[in-house]
């Protein structure tokens, strides 16, 4: 799907959707990593904040309710919060579990919703960087970003590298470019840049090449959807939202002080835990991170 001045990835329906989702549960637990006993290690801790920059999300999923704490509508400063264009409930959907039987991939998790898509999907630049602007304030401790321009900017930079200096990670999707390199801002070197692979952990004919960090599936996964259900979604916008919950766990399990080293700190966490893909790195990049 084309925008004006992004590509987002959409999605399609499947009936057994319960049946579906149980499945993906115990895949991703085995590809990730997933050890319950986590969960116990840092009980006093704070949750790991991030903010969606996305469409909005449907805070009244019954698999979200209490996990959205705050929202900012960059659009136009209204409270017009609500996912119209059905993409960021997905996406919050994957980064954040409410139980066992959750599909999202960290227990450990707060969620601020930064509303940056139009509800017809088009991103306008001036509305991304003031939702960044928005999350940096915040002081986010992670900055999803399932969204892509082709062109990258000074201005983009110069935020990506203030929210960066400040301790924030910002991961992003490498964007569907049928082979192209990643697109802005996962194509910056302090964005960690994530691309997609199917169940078989092999890159789709829509997968990004060149500045590719780490990879995770993307194809026909279950999420949550913007009227309360699920749905069935593709998309590298979908393998960052995966990637962005296992960093959170890693940021809330290990000792990582939050500062202009952060980046550096969790780079080197993540490579040295990944699961390596034998596959050209610009296609595959590290391979898929997993759980500290």
């Amino acid at each position: 799907m084309e925008f004006k001045n992004a590509h987002i990835e959409g999605k399609s329906q499947d009936e057994s959707f319960d049946q579906l989702k149980q499945k993906q549960i115990v895949t991703h637990n085995k590809l990730f990593n997933y050890n319950s006993s986590f969960e116990s290690k840092s009980i006093s801790k704070d949750k790991v904040v991030v903010a969606v920059l996305d469409s909005g999300i449907n805070q009244n999923h019954t698999e979200l309710k209490g996990i959205v704490k705050k929202s900012f509508n960059a659009l136009n400063n209204s409270n017009d919060l609500s996912d119209n264009f059905g993409h960021g409930t997905a996406i919050a959907g994957l980064i954040a579990s409410k139980n066992d039987d959750s599909i999202g991939v960290s227990k450990n998790v707060v969620i601020y919703s930064v509303k940056v898509i139009q509800d017809n999907g088009e991103v306008n630049v001036s509305d991304f960087i003031g939702g960044l602007r928005w999350a940096i304030d915040e002081n986010v401790d992670v900055i999803n970003i399932s969204l892509g321009f082709n062109t990258g900017s000074k201005e983009l930079k110069d935020i990506v590298d203030e929210a960066v200096n400040s301790g924030i990670i910002i991961v992003a999707s490498s964007g569907n470019t049928n082979g192209l390199n990643a697109q802005y801002p996962a194509r910056f070197e302090n964005v960690i840049s994530i691309g997609v692979v199917n169940e078989q952990l092999l890159p789709t004919k829509l997968s990004a090449i060149g500045k590719i960090d780490f990879v995770a599936p993307g194809t026909n996964l279950i999420s949550l959807d913007n009227h309360g259900e699920y749905s069935q979604f593709n998309g590298s916008s979908f393998s960052t939202a995966l990637v962005s919950g296992v960093i959170v766990e890693n940021l809330y399990n290990l000792d990582i002080k939050k500062g202009k080293n952060t980046f550096s700190e969790v780079m080197y966490l993540l490579k040295k835990n990944s699961k390596g893909i034998n596959l050209n790195k610009e296609k595959v990049g590290n391979g898929v991170p997993t759980f500290p």
